[in-house]
């Protein structure tokens, strides 16, 4: 075996590790449940079904007749449950997107910088992956963002041989970018110009000109989807922790609410009960935060001069990443809800895969070796709080889905959830348990969050249900712990929704009821439930 080859071995293998032990605890457990993963699953089994012609689907549902993003995610998935159960299905895509991640931020590496540091980038990457966007499940954007890094490291690869087979490949790599996630799109967009014109006196003309026929193709795209959007209102910058610009605790909220790597409290760590603001040391944007200055400060006090041409190529894409944790860091945190919001958060995800590829790794062994141990600390620490959250909620979806056996197939269901404590990690999987029970049914679940938006493959088949679904989404769900919640004002909204749509639900599930609530369930549903196990409780209308 040659040097190269037992090289790329190695990194096979440590791929691989990194991959299995990160995702180990979803596969340890029966249920694998992330929050917004379980609608796509449900949305997904729809696809099939809408596409099997099942006619009580297609009473209310339909597939989106606008190309929109968020879809590839929906029929990755849809292609899966026509070979597995929901609860396989739904592991395997966690660790798809997952590793296909870790493996794009490698490959940008390697296109850009070759095998030097890609054994540091896949232990980045890794760290990077352990972000609360993945970790909730939305697949649509990790799948944008690994074809971000993907198509970004392709285009540096061919930019001085460009031509109309590469350009078509781009403009496909482009477009399933566009369906998986906007956000990734335009950076992309933005970043494969940037780097063009930055480079653009080394790059021949026809090169140039093939790459701005692949990104001017992508227009209409844009186009169609400004007038699609125009269903979720106007579009327009929201800033919304930012109430005084001249307020320094305004800016701390502001910077701290958009870190995306907080999967657990800062004031906890994994298995451990108690809590402390101490626990903020092990913060693994802070340890990330280390690893990067590490490397950057090797990187300039053992950097070589005078540069070489393949290093000043390098550097635009330090400028590229810098331009993304401005946005991030004074850029809008989204442009309406409803055309969806965590923005800063996704920019923020991207602009550190741009500095991958423009680390030097020539500076002293021990500042990469302490750089290296900042990176697995952060892989570790993450790993362990993924496993206590796979544990707990495994236990709560086994509690959860006992009831799917006692609805029926052609029985329409809504809930009413109360959630106890949603302090200590980031996903809330109870509020968003509800459309697993629909799977395998001929009714609808109204806690489908998705049929609410325009911006998903499956949609409802009228304008009335999707507003009823937006109205009920936003007051069925409680969280006991927020302070900030004025429950009579929503309780308020929710006696109102069912008022006009009680009709719509067949059955309702109450999961933690309240006491207070118990009149306005019993105004439409029986007093009694027919099914209970624990703290869940199934009620017919009357």
């Amino acid at each position: 075996m040659t040097v190269s080859a037992n090289k790329d071995f190695r990194i096979l293998i440590l791929f691989i590790g990194l991959v299995g032990v990160s995702c180990s605890s979803i596969w340890a457990v029966t249920y694998y449940i992330n929050q917004d993963g379980t609608p796509h699953l449900y949305n997904a089994y729809l696809i099939l079904e809408i596409l099997k012609e099942n006619d009580s689907i297609r009473q209310f549902a339909s597939l989106n007749p606008n190309l929109v993003p968020n879809l590839t995610g929906h029929w990755i998935l849809a292609f899966f449950l026509l070979f597995f159960n929901p609860a396989t299905a739904t592991k395997i895509m966690a660790t798809l997107t997952f590793g296909t991640f870790v493996a794009s931020v490698g490959w940008l590496r390697f296109q850009v910088a070759g095998r030097e540091g890609l054994g540091t980038s896949l232990l980045f990457g890794t760290a990077l992956a352990f972000n609360w966007l993945w970790f909730l499940g939305f697949y649509n954007f990790v799948l944008a963002a690994s074809s971000f890094a993907f198509s970004l490291g392709l285009w540096w690869r061919w930019r001085q041989k460009m031509d109309l087979r590469r350009a078509s490949l781009l403009y496909g790599l482009l477009l399933f970018t566009f369906l998986s996630h906007l956000v990734s799109f335009c950076i992309l967009i933005a970043g494969v110009l940037l780097l063009l014109l930055a480079n653009f006196k080394t790059i021949s003309r026809r090169s140039a000109l093939w790459t701005f026929a692949a990104l001017a193709a992508t227009l209409p795209m844009v186009l169609y989807f400004l007038y699609v959007s125009r269903i979720g209102g106007g579009i327009s910058p929201q800033w919304r922790y930012l109430r005084n610009a001249f307020s320094i605790s305004d800016w701390f909220t502001r910077l701290s609410a958009a870190d995306p790597f907080v999967l657990i409290s800062r004031r906890a760590v994994p298995f451990v009960v108690s809590t402390t603001p101490a626990f903020a040391v092990f913060s693994p944007t802070l340890w990330l935060t280390a690893a990067l200055l590490l490397l950057l400060f090797a990187m300039y006090r053992w950097r070589a001069t005078p540069q070489d041409k393949a290093r000043k190529e390098r550097d635009n894409w330090g400028i590229l990443s810098l331009m993304l944790a401005v946005v991030w860091a004074f850029g809008p945190d989204d442009f309406g809800l409803a055309h969806g919001g965590i923005l800063r958060e996704r920019v923020l995800i991207l602009g550190l895969v741009c500095i991958v590829p423009f680390i030097n790794h020539a500076g002293k062994k021990y500042i990469n070796l302490a750089a290296h141990v900042c990176l697995i600390f952060v892989i570790l620490y993450q790993t362990f709080v993924l496993w206590e959250y796979s544990l707990q909620n495994d236990t709560i979806a086994k509690q959860f889905f006992v009831a799917k056996d006692q609805i029926g197939h052609n029985e329409s269901l809504g809930s009413i959830v109360f959630i106890g404590d949603t302090r200590r990690f980031k996903p809330i999987p109870l509020s968003n348990l509800t459309p697993y029970l629909g799977i395998g049914k001929n009714a609808p679940v109204w806690d489908n969050y998705e049929f609410g938006f325009y911006l998903f493959p499956v949609v409802t088949k009228t304008p009335e249900q999707r507003t009823f679904v937006f109205a009920f989404r936003e007051s069925n769900t409680y969280d006991l712990s927020d302070r900030n919640v004025n429950v009579a004002e929503k309780r308020a909204k929710l006696e109102l929704v069912l008022a006009e749509n009680h009709d719509r639900i067949d059955i309702l599930l109450v999961w933690n009821g309240q006491s207070d609530f118990v009149g306005l369930q019993q105004k439409w549903f029986e007093r009694e439930p027919y099914f209970e196990s624990g703290e869940l409780k199934l009620f017919r209308h009357r």
